[in-house]
């Protein structure tokens, strides 16, 4: 599944260029002063529900290379939602859309087309200090069954979990994740679990496992905060896979305004393998959550 980034004719399309542009995006995130930052849900890693009703909207546009004029809102579109059923426990519903568009007239119509419907439980507060959770989720395979580069964009849009536009994909996620209190208003953030991919359809394909694995350190205060996040996943099937050759890794910064209900969020990704070098310049992300009081 990785070798979809590895595409030669994605590749003659979209060349690497300008990659100043991304590091700069990356420096002014976190160049905000840090006295003036709050708590985060990541940015890259699960969101982390904190017990209470939230509503989500996400879009995540990729910055492609050369002279490829893509319509501006082209990318990764997310609906969700959060329900508490408990203090410990809520469930979550993500809907994940493609939008397409190029402005080229070489290019099909605009399009949008549906990824893998998410649903998961978040168990939350384990631990001696209630600083841990355990997400289990299950993407079911509703990704619209299109042509090869139209999956293939959808994962550039959205590359820390590619199999979100892999169509015939039922995946179980099962991630533990902890967050550690640091010097003063300081934070880490951990993330470890496995996604199996068992193919669905016609397929006599056996199932895949993606370790996926995440670090992010951050500041919190009540209204607003940052985090550098680091996260990634090896692809394996029990053969000996080479690690090199079979994982992914993308690396993020971003700052999220948490003193309202309205909750806007600014991030970018960088994916940091050569796979994506003549693919991927980088990926700005927008997110907005409703948390009613």
């Amino acid at each position: 599944m990785i070798g979809y980034c590895q595409d030669p004719v994605l590749k003659g399309n979209l060349v690497l260029h300008c990659q100043s542009g991304r590091l700069v995006l990356i420096f002014l995130l976190l160049s905000i002063p840090l006295t003036a930052l709050a708590a985060t849900s990541p940015f890259l890693m699960d969101r982390q529900p904190d017990g209470r009703w939230g509503f989500g909207y996400r879009f995540q546009h990729p910055h492609f290379a050369g002279d490829v004029a893509a319509d501006f809102f082209m990318g990764f579109h997310e609906l969700s939602v959060e329900a508490p059923l408990s203090d410990q426990l809520v469930v979550a519903l993500a809907v994940p859309m493609y939008k397409w568009g190029f402005d080229s007239t070489n290019e099909p119509d605009d399009k949008l087309i549906f990824g893998n419907v998410s649903l998961g439980a978040h168990v939350l507060k384990l631990g001696a200090r209630q600083n841990m959770s355990l997400a289990i989720t299950v993407q079911l395979p509703t990704a619209q069954d299109s042509a090869d580069h139209l999956a293939v964009l959808g994962l550039l849009s959205h590359p820390s979990v590619w199999q979100t536009f892999l169509p015939d994909i039922l995946t179980l996620q099962t991630h533990f994740a902890a967050r550690i209190p640091a010097a003063g208003e300081g934070f880490v953030r951990l993330e470890f679990g496995p996604d199996v991919l068992f193919p669905t359809g016609d397929s006599n394909d056996s199932p895949v496992v993606h370790l996926r694995y995440g670090v992010g350190v951050g500041v919190a205060t009540r209204r607003v905060g940052a985090s550098i996040e680091f996260a990634g996943f090896w692809e394996t099937d029990g053969d000996g896979d080479d690690f090199s050759e079979n994982s992914a890794h993308v690396l993020a910064a971003g700052v999220e305004y948490a003193g309202g209900v309205v909750r806007p969020a600014l991030y970018y990704e960088i994916a940091t393998d050569e796979i994506f070098d003549s693919t991927l310049d980088g990926v700005l992300g927008l997110r907005f959550t409703i948390k009613p009081r």
